[in-house]
């Protein structure tokens, strides 16, 4: 669960980040834009009062967005209260609307007063080449030109704002609204996309909880299974070989001491995983006599990978159980093989026809089941597993990846 926190808040983090970002993109375009008008010019100055002018304009927007990221759309993202975020969301638009509406030409293009304006116009034609206006009263003075018109030069007519470009209309007014809206529209997208990735870390905490349950249910359940079997082994030699029963005694301890402390772990070495399974063939070699051909091919070289424990414990299990017999020849063999990134293991045992008719034992069947759910909660498809049954035979084929990133041990 402490895991599930810190992604949540490295996620929080990560959206509150890239608002920041964002915005820090925006308040710097009018700087990079003014640098680069400067580059070609080797007199000029970096006009500090334009980036300013700029920054005035972007605040009422970073004012909102601050609002509704804050206050306004938790009411959706987090509450889904639809009504209530629209009527909010609603009204602080209007709010600025009306800030916006509140607002003179002059407060949004800035520039400097009407007296600097004409001054700065009369040095600007000076400059082009286009004489002074003339003093007023003077006939060769031509009679103004409608507002549309340009002068002799292809110049604009003087505006009294001195940016040469018309005051803020009910056109600029509703652009800004608008951007506006698809400010908040662009908060409510990025909001839905941050909690739609913590919706998907809570399912897979939780689905790994889930997994994690049942497969300790199913060890829990191969535990018992296993020493079941085993002590039945010792009270039958206990009858053949007391000898043989004592010293089987302590091998099942030693058994013990891998099943009950290494089998809670999610995996385990597969080099301790194969030193289990010899011993308890080892364990079972002492109850049977020579009729009984047991064959084992392990992996001398075995790299440090891991395994499930007690996956393949089941199969050999059921071959002892129901495929040997003492009044006929009865085989097992058992092989283990790593193959392209995949163990490759055979269980294959002849059958017992005296016990197949009789009595079905309610109980078996057991652990081979638990194994089939654990290889699909842990691997899900990515694993092959087919058991033939033969007249004379029965054999167990199972192939499984090695060094499986997806294990529930690892997620």
């Amino acid at each position: 669960m402490k895991k599930l926190f810190a992604k949540i808040n490295k996620l929080l983090l990560e959206e509150k980040l890239t608002y920041v970002v964002i915005w820090l993109l925006v308040f710097a375009l009018p700087v990079i834009g003014t640098y680069y008008r400067n580059m070609g010019q080797t007199d000029a100055t970096f006009d500090w009062s334009e980036v300013l002018r700029n920054w005035k304009e972007y605040v009422p927007f970073l004012l909102l967005f601050i609002v509704h990221d804050w206050l306004i759309a938790p009411l959706i993202v987090q509450e889904n209260k639809k009504l209530a975020y629209l009527g909010i969301a609603g009204c602080a638009i209007l709010i600025f609307g009306f800030y916006i509406w509140s607002q003179r030409p002059d407060d949004i293009q800035g520039g400097p007063p009407p007296h600097e304006q004409t001054e700065m116009n009369f040095k600007g034609r000076k400059e082009m080449g286009n004489p002074p206006p003339k003093p007023e009263g003077e006939n060769d003075n031509p009679p103004p030109k409608p507002p549309h018109e340009r002068d002799d030069m292809g110049n604009p007519p003087f505006k009294p704002n001195g940016m040469g470009e018309p005051p803020m209309d009910l056109q600029n007014k509703l652009y800004k609204i608008l951007v506006a809206i698809l400010i908040l529209g662009a908060n409510l997208g990025v909001a839905h996309y941050f909690k739609q990735r913590r919706r998907e870390d809570n399912l897979k905490e939780l689905e790994r909880q889930k997994l994690q349950q049942e497969l300790e249910y199913l060890k829990y359940q191969i535990n018992p299974h296993f020493f079941m079997n085993t002590l039945n082994n010792i009270h039958a030699l206990v009858d053949i070989d007391p000898e043989k029963a004592k010293s089987t005694i302590i091998e099942l301890s030693r058994l013990m001491r891998y099943v009950l402390y290494e089998s809670s772990k999610p995996t385990i070495l597969l080099s301790k995983e194969i030193d289990f399974l010899k011993q308890y063939i080892a364990l079972m070699r002492l109850r049977y006599t020579d009729k009984v051909s047991i064959s084992v091919i392990m992996p001398e070289d075995i790299p440090g990978i891991e395994v499930p424990p007690l996956l393949f414990i089941s199969f050999i299990e059921n071959a002892f159980k129901h495929g040997v017999s003492y009044e006929q020849e009865s085989f097992i063999n058992v092989s283990m093989q790593l193959l392209g990134g995949y163990l490759n293991f055979i269980c294959e045992n002849s059958k017992n026809v005296k016990q197949q008719e009789g009595a079905k034992d309610p109980h078996s069947g057991i652990g081979l089941e638990n194994v089939k759910k654990r290889l699909k909660l842990i691997y899900g498809n990515d694993y092959f597993f087919l058991t033939s049954d033969k007249n004379d035979a029965y054999e167990v084929t199972l192939k499984i990846p090695v060094n499986y990133d997806t294990l529930l041990g690892n997620r």
